[in-house]
């Protein structure tokens, strides 16, 4: 604790120094040089002027502030910016130790304090191509809260790595990778990592939040699909929604910090976004080693958020979204591509027309992920559909069991029949089984549909 007050101090030194007044606009440099930080001159308030002391500190001098009890009692200070760039070294520090790289920044982000932005109005990043390299200008209300500056602050920094090897289009930051990073700095470490403006430390005991506060709130609610984290609906991710995305968010990036080689895919996520369209596409690259496919992604954060809660604290779904959720199970995805200058179309296509025409070396992965899918899908399943997930199942591992049995003697004529066979049985099958799907979840909709509510109920019996 005495390490970092000191190095506080010193930035903190080194960017007051570094203010100066330009006209009426007063400007502060980081000690990194990557960050300037500019705001118009106010008259300070008389009687909440802090009194300054001259004390030794670090075979030096520095003068410590010791400003009101209750000036730090702001929900949103207002930020000065030579406080301002010392908090962005500072996350930078951090945020780089998180992703295991060195500062080799490129890019410059000119920060802006409009006064006349309200605490409410969302902070504007843009990014401003320059002859050989991305700079970043970033406006900002004068107040402003912690925990939104610091997103804002996680979100440029992550962009200016992504674009340090650009030379088109700006890179996009998938929304669960800033949220996630950002509560993930926030519950792992000391909350003086940012510089507020009139606040104090008092004691030395410090308690790290860590994931202890989403598991309680998570154990209440539905954890979000790796689908709903990539395609957030910005129209309703607000209140108790944001709230959940950003739980979701974190507990994913510590998750995904927790491989071996979690850093370094991360910061390769990073390296590779320019490259891709699709940031999904630079996700499985830079992951390669874990997952072949989104597939596998899905599988493994639903086997995580049940290792993360226990299975007893996970809730079911409700039959409807269990039926949905089946459904978008056994359509296998695809990818069609019309013409060679055009981005492919996505398509679902049945477990039938796998197993009837594709080639054995696209065939069987699919379908063993399938498997493992339904596996970690019948754990949040309501009971009534879990005899229907067992079913389905069971039918492609007895297919596979069977199917890898010939696969060494296909060239023989009779193995190719009985080939035939197991594949048109096994297709029936399914067949039975998609029925007995569509019919059930039809009937889950007539029950839905016929609800009422209870003053409906009495004016029936009115």
């Amino acid at each position: 604790m005495r390490t970092l007050i000191v190095f506080v101090c010193l930035c903190l030194l080194n960017a007051i120094a570094s203010a100066q007044p330009l006209g009426g606009v007063i400007v502060a440099s980081s000690h990194s040089g990557q960050f300037t930080a500019r705001a118009t001159r106010q008259k300070l308030d008389p009687a909440h002027t802090p009194q300054s002391y001259k004390v030794p500190l670090a075979g030096t001098w520095a003068f410590m502030v010791n400003s009101s009890p209750l000036a730090g009692m702001s929900e949103t200070p207002e930020w000065d910016p030579a406080l301002l760039v010392v908090s962005c070294d500072r996350i930078k520090e951090l945020l780089l130790v998180e992703l295991g790289l060195s500062d080799q920044w490129k890019g410059h982000v000119d920060i802006v304090l409009n006064s006349a932005l309200s605490e409410d109005d969302e902070p504007e990043i843009t990014a401003i191509w320059g002859p050989t390299k991305w700079n970043y200008k970033l406006e900002i209300p004068r107040r402003i809260k912690t925990a939104t500056l610091t997103r804002c602050l996680v979100n440029v920094l992550l962009l200016e790595i992504a674009n340090r090897k650009s030379t088109g289009d700006t890179a996009e930051i998938p929304l669960w990778l800033v949220d996630g990073l950002t509560a993930y700095l926030q519950a792992f470490n000391l909350p003086t990592f940012v510089v507020e403006p009139h606040t104090q430390i008092v004691g030395n005991r410090v308690k790290l939040a860590g994931l202890d506060p989403i598991r309680e709130r998570m154990s209440h609610g539905t954890p979000l699909t790796f689908e709903e984290l990539c395609w957030p609906d910005a129209d309703k991710l607000t209140g108790d929604a944001r709230e959940q995305f950003r739980d979701c968010a974190e507990l994913l990036v510590t998750e995904l910090l927790k491989f071996p080689d979690g850093k370094n895919s991360l910061a390769a996520l990073l390296d590779n976004l320019p490259h891709h369209r699709n940031w999904q596409i630079a996700f499985l690259q830079a992951f390669q080693p874990h997952f072949h496919s989104l597939l596998d992604v899905e599988k493994w954060w639903g086997l995580a958020c049940i290792a993360f809660l226990g299975h007893d604290r996970m809730q079911a779904w409700s039959p409807a979204e269990c039926g949905q959720r089946l459904q978008d199970t056994v359509d296998v995805s695809v990818e069609i591509h019309l013409t060679p200058d055009r981005l492919p179309t996505p398509a679902k296509v049945t477990l039938q027309e796998v197993i009837s025409g594709w080639e054995p070396d696209r065939e069987l992965p699919v379908l063993d992920n399938v498997i493992q899918s339904l596996g970690a899908l019948r754990m949040r399943m309501a009971r009534e559909w879990i005899p229907l997930v067992d079913k389905y199942k069971g039918t492609l591992q007895v297919y596979l069991r069977d199917r890898q049995a010939m696969r060494s003697a296909i060239s023989d004529p009779r193995v190719a029949n009985r080939l035939n066979l197991l594949k048109s049985s096994t297709c029936q099958q399914l067949n039975r089984l998609d029925q007995q799907l569509a019919a059930q979840r039809e009937k889950v909709a007539k029950e839905s549909a016929i609800q009422t509510t209870p003053e409906q109920t009495v004016q029936a019996q009115r």
